[in-house]
């Protein structure tokens, strides 16, 4: 695992050893990057359920501000805080450690709202669209914000615009906007 471009281009990445944590692919986050073109130099990024912080450093060497990442496992956190210190990144990262829920609501309580957020939450739960119907519901996404969604399985979008999704196997990589 990589950092696929930007200013930290082929640094390798640490990899939580936790069964549970998949991280995204180098070709999925190629694609997912190529999708979203540039980034803006004052994007703030979230990476919840952050397994090894990849998503967010990745974001960060394409030149976004600032990086929250989120997880509540010991492990995840202890790789992602390694990644985030060999990628130079300290200073433009949050690293939390708690639920997402929890995270999420600190987000709300603080008034923090972003650019572009990246769920890869387990497979197996309804983390996705209790996420999905916190951001709609607390206003947690920039305006002109995008949620990028890593999954394995169908799920419904009922507040949000799909606009753009692609398939890698039995990968789903879906792209959301809020609704016009």
């Amino acid at each position: 695992m990589r950092i696929v471009s930007g200013k930290k281009r082929g640094l390798k990445l640490l990899s939580p050893v936790d069964y549970r944590v998949r991280p995204t692919t180098d070709k999925i986050k190629e694609s997912i990057f190529n999708i979203l073109f540039e980034i803006d130099e004052n994007s703030i990024v979230l990476d919840l359920f952050s397994g090894s912080g990849a998503i967010g450093i990745e974001f960060l060497s394409r030149g976004a501000n600032k990086a929250y990442f989120c997880d509540f496992s010991d492990d995840s956190i202890k790789i992602t805080r390694q990644n985030i210190e060999n990628a130079e990144f300290l200073e433009k990262s949050i690293i939390i450690k708690k639920d997402y829920m929890e995270c999420l609501n600190y987000f709300y309580k603080n008034n923090l709202r972003f650019d572009y957020i990246f769920l890869d939450p387990p497979y197996r739960n309804d983390y996705i669209k209790n996420t999905l119907d916190f951001i709609w519901n607390y206003n947690i996404l920039n305006e002109d914000g995008i949620i990028i969604i890593e999954t394995d399985k169908d799920i419904i979008i009922e507040d949000f615009d799909v606009i753009k999704e692609k398939k890698y196997s039995k990968t789903r990589v879906i792209f959301l906007e809020r609704k016009k």
